[in-house]
């Protein structure tokens, strides 16, 4: 994995010395719990270092990090005794780390990183305390490893995370609770991979896709009637058809449609798109396409396929 060493220095007197180094070599996704991901590591010990004899950890943490353009930001928590502590004196040796990660932790994660990166960067921090030269001694390091963002997609199916905790909050349990609710996220999964990659355009298309599975021409707010009782108030019929093809619209013209008027190139620009406009309408339609599945679910008029 690309990076860098986390390189263990000892606190002095009579000077600071290297104890040794650790390096991030690979990693694996941990499904039973506590969730998330096994760090695999190399340990190799600075034979030049004279500060001996090297006694075993009186105490040793870890922390990983990542940041956005203005804070640092600790994920999760590290169990640095995963398979043991590892002897800090002589010999090379294999390391094994968990960074347990909660749902949490990952959209904490999704927020802070580069939409347009296709690299994860991570900070690694280590802190401890050991015997050496017949004293008690700090230690202390730090290094990074990257997670390309093909990899990252694979940890976050494996770690069951789909829609971000905050989303989930801002619905009731009459809503998260109901097949609809499970469904719509299921069906927009391909969306969020668009947007965490960066792709706006394709996620607005992706969503769009879902609500035409629902019904013909979604950005038509008439298809949307044929999902309401023939006998509700016209008021309601229409304020709820118009709110989805109104969506289904906005998805459609921005997303899918090029503008009318060609370049130089005879080429048709698409729509101006920023980023957090992807973001915003990609999470309404989780609330919207739950509505709309609902509605089906109960119509007496939806033509089931």
């Amino acid at each position: 994995m690309e990076g860098s060493d986390i390189q263990l220095s000892i606190s002095g007197p009579p000077k600071r010395a290297t104890l040794g180094r650790l390096a991030v070599k690979t990693l694996q996704n941990k499904q039973d719990a506590p969730k998330g991901l096994r760090l695999f590591l190399e340990y190799h010990p600075n034979l030049e270092c004279d500060l001996h004899p090297i006694e075993p950890w009186v105490w040793l943490e870890a922390t990983i990090s990542g940041r956005d353009d203005q804070h640092e930001y600790v994920y999760g928590a590290v169990d640095v005794a995963a398979n043991g502590l590892f002897n800090p004196g002589y010999e090379s040796q294999n390391v094994l780390w968990t960074w347990e990660l909660t749902s949490q932790d990952l959209e904490a994660i999704e927020r802070h990183r580069h939409a347009q990166s296709r690299m994860l960067y991570f900070t690694v921090k280590l802190a401890g305390i050991i015997h050496a030269a017949d004293e008690i001694r700090r230690v202390s390091g730090d290094g990074s490893f990257t997670i390309p963002l093909s990899q990252w997609e694979d940890c976050l199916s494996a770690l069951g995370y789909q829609l971000p905790p905050s989303t989930m909050g801002l619905a009731g349990l009459a809503s998260t609770t109901h097949p609809s609710w499970d469904d719509a996220m299921r069906q927009l999964e391909e969306a969020r991979k668009h947007i965490r990659a960066g792709e706006d355009y394709q996620a607005l298309t992706a969503a769009l896709d879902k609500f035409s599975a629902v019904v013909k021409a979604p950005y038509n707010p008439d298809s949307w009637l044929e999902l309401l009782k023939d006998d509700e108030p016209a008021q309601r019929r229409e304020a709820i058809s118009q709110e989805l093809g109104r969506h289904c619209t906005l998805l459609n013209r921005v997303g899918w449609h090029r503008g009318a008027t060609e370049s130089d190139e005879g080429q048709h620009h698409r729509m101006p798109l920023d980023h957090w406009e992807a973001e915003l309408l990609v999470a309404t339609s989780q609330f919207l396409l739950t509505y709309a599945i609902r509605l089906k679910m109960i119509s007496p008029n939806a033509h089931q396929g």
